[in-house]
């Protein structure tokens, strides 16, 4: 029984494709997001714990850390979407399809007059103008399920 499916580990390493979706609405562009599995997010998340737990050492106030303490403290800074974030691009239509509903290709993403490219400022600028961005990407990066091997995206 072949059981590749199951593998998630290399597409959490690359990251995947998702279509952004906030207020209900899905709209035309991705986000390419590396999943909590992937070295760079593991790597961030210990460098975090390890200075959140020397400040708690410090300071005389560390007990236990619960799985609860460990998701807020990823949670704090700006800085744990944008080790998850790997790309960015706008979907491209036809000059007949006025109702946006065939992809013809991808073009690049323009957020008040400046295109955001694959950059970490462009990605701090997208956060800072859609708050609504760090929820995406941190939820899609923790469910283990968008890296299956059968559910890659392209």
């Amino acid at each position: 029984m072949d059981i590749s499916n199951l593998a998630t580990r290399d597409n959490a390493e690359q990251g995947q494709w998702f279509r952004f979706e906030a207020y209900g609405k899905k709209w035309p562009f991705d986000l390419k997001i590396l999943g909590a599995d992937s070295d760079a997010v593991q790597k961030y998340n210990r460098k975090r714990l390890r200075s959140e737990l020397f400040g708690k050492i410090q300071s005389g106030k560390f007990e236990e850390i619960s799985e609860a303490d460990y998701e807020e403290i990823d949670d704090l800074s700006d800085e744990s979407v944008l080790v998850r974030l790997a790309g960015i691009r706008g979907y491209q239509y036809g000059p007949e399809d006025k109702k946006q509903k065939t992809r013809i290709g991808y073009e690049p993403v323009v957020l008040f007059d400046r295109e955001l490219k694959a950059e970490r400022k462009d990605f701090q600028y997208l956060i800072d103008q859609i708050p609504a961005v760090k929820d995406f990407v941190l939820e899609k990066s923790r469910l283990r399920e968008n890296f299956l091997s059968e559910g890659k995206e392209g």
